[in-house]
């Protein structure tokens, strides 16, 4: 018996599927097998059944694959043999074949591909292009393989190939079960009694028509009733559906014959068009042994969604777009400058739609996207936030991420970098990126501020790229190699000396704040264990070897948990199962290894979490026509739906199309019409839409732009603000999004709310720099630090005063910063004169540099010196050494590293080719206060070069001395820490070259009375000159130059965050104290009395 359901509403399939299961129902040991396109289906199958009767129990819910084998093995008695021509076994058969008929004149089109480019990885991915191609002639040509094992005289390339694949005994696979069942004249009783009494086939949307004809033929020849369950978008006819355009082209004699019927339908139904002709061929109404069993109901309802569904069920677009839609809600179509902006975006609307709808769950929302990746971790950070800043009260969403990837991608690209070792040498990029994962960081026991620091050390230490000298040929020097970099800082903790010295084959490098030596000590395990691991992934391996070794790898770089890490625990576990179901593989390089790991184990299986709890996020998936009260769709751009047909050269498949064959873009299509069907009260579809890097502006994907069409929504939007497309603002303070008019655009969130209000209401007269004018960055309110806070780094002291807002960004919020200096690239530099090098300065990679330039630079800065320090008697022998001190000052612990003069005991301040600016002037005097205590040897500081900001009437080229002062060293130091332990995590009024333009327009005015407003209207030009999206930065728009295009990296980017741009929190008097108070000493000692005056 056939029975064909059909409905529009996924909901009355359901009610058919229940009503025949209580019509007739099954012994209590008898399971009721559904076979649904999707396990989503199924499972939500099953909790549709316990709803419906309060208890759904012994319910297989196999696929019509996996249940059609089970029961041709079982039929034919060969249970267990199909296995070895399945994705993963095909793949292995045809790497170990083809590497032996590359020779093969009839391989000729192969040879010339593998000849090309990295031999090893192109034999992977041909083999895993093949496996593909076969695989899915399994199921659509399942003729054609059986044909070429009967007929040997056909010499064609896919004849030839896939008799070596398959062997010469005519092995069972599923096309030779398939054959062979077509062949039987009749199905006897042993067929019969693996059948259920009833098969339920349930949501089909795509299924191939030689598995179709296997349940016709158990519906005819058997008792077995087989139901199948079709969600038709229409109760009319329309198998011939062309598109307008097609049907615009055609002969006039044609035309009557076809119909260009809905657009949508199309465009979007050619993939149940041929489904419903195949079920309607092989069903047919005047069969005896077949029934048609109708279940359509028109969508009701005046919204836009509710009248976009009925034009597609009346098969009528113009009856219902006669006039402009109006936003409703139901239906949205939005363009969002970014990602983030997106899902802000699509959270205010659900939260408006749970305030119109009290009835309305989150387990009635679903979110879907092409991409989950792209979309997974704003959607948390956005949905699950509990408020900007840390405030609690901001509405919070519950979400369940499915259909995430066994492997992140990160995760993935980290493993294949490392199993590559022995052919892409090691870079600095590489360690970054290894060491932000924290199953490695657990590995090592660090921590992430541990991590930071050691990847800072090695960037200053010189490490560019390569293990060591093995990575580099014979002719180029091992400078800039892990090795050699490791070499420099453990010999600068063993000496102290960072000067070339003739005992040493690498100038040392000194790591401050490592008294113990432990960073030392982890950099040089983690060099070991990089050589070792280069050193045994050389080579050619059997791939039981190489599963062995991804093992071991596994364990010598991450802390992995058996239940939060299976996938990655069991990766080593899945390739010795591959050699164990079907057989090994020999004479594979890592390149092999890497490209059969990403290819075939990384992106095969996806962790489905449907029905989980709160809001569904998951994978835009073909078969999953689940209806729910809101559906969402994000990304729908241009290039990421719907997705191309890849077809390669060798695809015979595509010589001889047929309908029903596997298109995704035609899945992506069809799957977008499910979608238009299962939306219940509103839908809402978005993509970025802003503008590129390149200039380009986002589109919408085709399917998107037929919808407009269908709607007769103009795209662009004709007026801002209007219809059911909108173009979100990139700002999310615009005014538009809290005003009245936005209505249900609008946004919910409260905190901005304030900050938007706080803009619209301030006056100069009430000036306060606590709450930044633009609504960027707010430091959470705390209390000063205690007994941690005690203990001071002189590095973490000297970073804060030079910028504070860059280490409270940094350091409090844990924002991912741009650094002050960027990491090192993983080039070597080979510019030859540093005195032709950009005048910014984090724009040229800090010593060490490459051979020819450090050597240029050592000729220039020692010929400098000579010159200008040719007073200070025995300077020019002597050499540097690295001290560790601590100190106790006030309840303080202040403890680091100063470099100082063996002999003469000066420090030398010498930034050549730079000159010393306001944040360096700061970082040195605290370092000369902190030399006048801890060393009874110090005799002073040396100030070379300083920059136009101070102004002096001599000459600038001339050295300055800042002698020893011990006996006021504590009480010039002291406020410095007793400011740091206050401000290190609240907001701090400081900016060091606004804050010394103040300060000097003071000093300039004594005896002359003070003019607060003198100095106020100085330090707001300064303010005026730090902001960094100016427009008069000479190379700041230069297209060459990625630094000084990004405004992240100037000095004054972190400050117009915390502070108002406008510069009124200047004007606030404590600006002003905090300005003379940390500067008036430092200018004390730059000028005498007699240059106070001068500007």
């Amino acid at each position: 018996m056939l029975v064909l359901h059909v409905s529009n509403r996924m909901e009355r399939l359901t009610d058919q599927l229940f009503s025949v299961i209580r019509d007739d129902p099954p012994p209590p040991w008898s399971p009721v097998t559904i076979l649904p396109q999707n396990p989503t289906i199924g499972r939500w199958l099953t909790y549709r059944l316990a709803d419906v009767q309060g208890v759904a129990m012994n319910i297989a819910t196999p696929l019509p694959g996996a249940w059609i084998r089970d029961f041709l093995e079982t039929g034919f008695g060969r249970s267990g043999q199909v296995v070895h021509f399945e994705r993963n076994a095909l793949f292995l058969r045809l790497l170990r074949i083809l590497p032996a008929l590359r020779d093969d004149p009839v391989f000729s089109e192969f040879r010339h591909y593998l000849g090309e480019g990295d031999p090893s990885r192109r034999l992977v991915s041909l083999s895993d292009e093949l496996s593909e191609l076969f695989d899915r002639a399994m199921l659509y040509r399942p003729e054609w393989l059986t044909s070429w094992e009967d007929f040997p005289e056909d010499l064609s390339w896919p004849a030839v190939l896939w008799r070596n694949v398959a062997g010469k005994d005519h092995p069972a696979h599923f096309a030779r079960l398939l054959h062979e069942f077509h062949s039987l004249p009749v199905l006897d009783s042993l067929w019969q009694e693996a059948l259920p009494d009833r098969l339920f086939l349930f949501g089909l949307s795509g299924i191939a028509p030689a598995t179709l004809d296997i349940f016709f033929r158990i519906g005819r020849e058997t008792s077995c009733q087989v139901h199948f369950f079709f969600l038709n978008p229409t109760d009319r006819y329309w198998a011939d559906m062309v598109s307008l355009r097609s049907w615009e082209h055609m002969e006039e004699e044609l035309k009557p014959y076809f119909d260009p019927g809905h657009p949508l339908l199309a465009f979007l139904g050619r993939t149940a068009r041929d489904l419903h002709k195949k079920l309607e061929e092989g069903i047919r109404p005047e069969d005896p042994v077949a029934d048609i069993r109708e279940c359509f109901e028109e969508p009701e309802g005046t919204t836009t969604l509710s009248r976009l569904q009925r034009s597609l069920f009346r098969m009528d677009a113009a009856a219902e777009f006669l006039e402009r839609l109006p936003d409703d809600g139901s239906l949205r179509i939005v363009s969002s400058p970014s990602v983030v902006r997106e899902v802000e975006t699509l959270r205010d609307f659900l939260l408006d739609r749970f305030l119109a709808q009290p009835d309305l769950r989150l387990e009635d929302v679903v979110i879907l996207a092409p991409e989950t990746e792209l979309y997974a971790g704003t959607i948390r950070a956005v949905f699950e936030a509990t408020g900007e800043s840390g405030r609690a009260g901001e509405p919070v969403l519950s979400v369940t991420v499915s259909d995430r990837p066994p492997f992140e991608a990160a995760l993935a690209d980290v493993l294949v970098g490392l199993l590559r070792l022995p052919v892409f040498p090691l870079t600095l990029s590489f360690v970054q990126r290894l060491l932000s994962f924290q199953t490695v960081l657990d590995r090592f026991s660090l921590d992430r501020k541990m991590a930071s620091e050691l990847l800072e050390a090695l960037a200053r230490a010189g490490f560019r790229w390569g293990v060591d000298k093995q990575d580099r040929t014979r002719d180029e020097p091992e400078d800039h190699t892990l090795d050699w970099a490791v070499s420099r800082i453990l010999e600068g903790y063993c000496t102290g000396i960072e000067e070339q010295g003739l005992v040493f084959p690498v100038s040392p490098f000194v790591l401050p704040d490592d008294p113990q030596g432990e960073k030392a000590g982890i950099l040089f395990r983690l060099l070991d264990l990089f050589r070792s691991w280069r050193d045994r992934l050389s080579g050619r391996h059997a791939l039981s070897a190489w599963a062995e070794s991804v093992s071991a790898l596994l364990s010598d770089f991450f802390v992995l948990d058996p239940d939060r890490d299976r996938d990655l625990f069991a990766l080593g576990q899945s390739l010795r199962e591959l050699c164990r179901d079907i057989h090994d593989v020999e004479d594979m390089d890592c390149m092999m290894v890497t490209e059969m790991l990403s290819r075939r184990i990384f992106r095969t299986t996806w962790r489905d979490r449907f029905f989980s709890g709160g809001i569904t996020f998951g994978r835009m998936v073909p078969l999953r026509s689940i209806p729910f009260r809101i559906v969402c769709l994000l990304g729908m751009g241009e290039s990421a739906f719907p997705r191309n047909d890849v077809a390669q050269s060798f695809d015979f498949l595509r010589e001889s199309p047929r309908p029903l064959d596997r298109s995704v873009r035609e899945d992506d299509l069809h799957l977008f019409l499910e979608i238009l069907l299962s939306a219940r009260s509103s839908l809402w579809i978005s993509y970025v839409g802003g503008e590129g890097e390149d200039g380009t502006t986002g589109l919408p994907s085709p399917p998107v732009r037929q919808l407009l069409e269908t709607l007769r929504e103009p795209f662009p939007p004709e007026k801002k603000g209007q219809g059911l497309f909108r173009e979100v603002p990139s700002d999310p303070f615009d005014p538009s999004c809290f005003s009245r008019e936005a209505g249900s655009w609008g946004s919910f969130s409260s905190s901005r709310a304030g900050i938007v209000r706080s803009r619209s209401t301030r006056t100069d007269s009430s000036p306060s720099f606590f709450v930044p004018k633009k609504g960027r960055l707010v430091l959470p309110k705390g209390p000063e630090d205690r007994g941690s806070g005690r203990r001071i780094s002189l590095s973490r002291l000297q970073s804060f005063y030079r910028n504070p807002p860059f280490y409270q960004a940094k350091n409090v919020l844990n924002l991912a910063v741009a650094g002050e200096r960027p990491l090192l690239l993983d080039e070597e530099p080979f510019l030859l004169d540093p005195s032709q090098e950009m005048a910014d300065p984090a724009q040229n990679p800090w010593p060490p540099v490459g051979p020819l330039q450090r050597e240029q630079q050592t000729r220039k800065r020692r010929e400098r010196r000579e010159r200008l320090l040719g007073g200070f008697e025995g300077l020019q022998e002597d050499h540097t050494e690295t001290r560790r001190f601590s100190l106790g000052i006030g309840g303080s612990l202040l403890f680091g590293t100063l470099s100082l003069y063996r002999e003469t005991g000066l420090i030398v301040q010498d930034p050549f080719p730079w000159a010393l600016r306001p944040p360096d002037l700061l970082r040195v005097f605290l370092a000369h206060l902190a030399g006048s205590l801890a060393f009874s040897f110090y005799r002073g500081t040396v100030l070379l070069n300083l920059a136009k900001d101070f102004p002096r009437t001599d000459s600038t080229d001339r050295p300055v001395l800042w002698s020893s002062e011990p006996e006021e060293a504590t009480r010039l130091l002291r406020p410095y820490l007793v400011l740091y332990r206050r401000f290190r995590t609240r907001t701090f009024p400081f900016v060091p070259a606004v804050s010394l333009a103040y300060a000097l327009e003071q000093r300039n005015q004594r005896g002359r009375g003070p003019d607060p407003r003198k100095a106020i209207a100085a330090a707001q030009t300064a303010w005026r000159q730090l902001d960094p999206w100016r427009t008069d930065h000479g190379q700041k728009n230069s297209w060459k130059s990625p630094f000084r295009k990004d405004p992240r990296r100037r000095e004054g980017f972190y400050p117009h965050l915390f502070f108002d741009p406008e510069g009124d929190w200047i004007k606030d008097p404590f600006f002003g104290l905090l300005a003379q108070k940390l500067w008036n000493p430092i200018l004390d000692r730059l000028f005498s009395d007699g240059q106070e005056g001068e500007r």
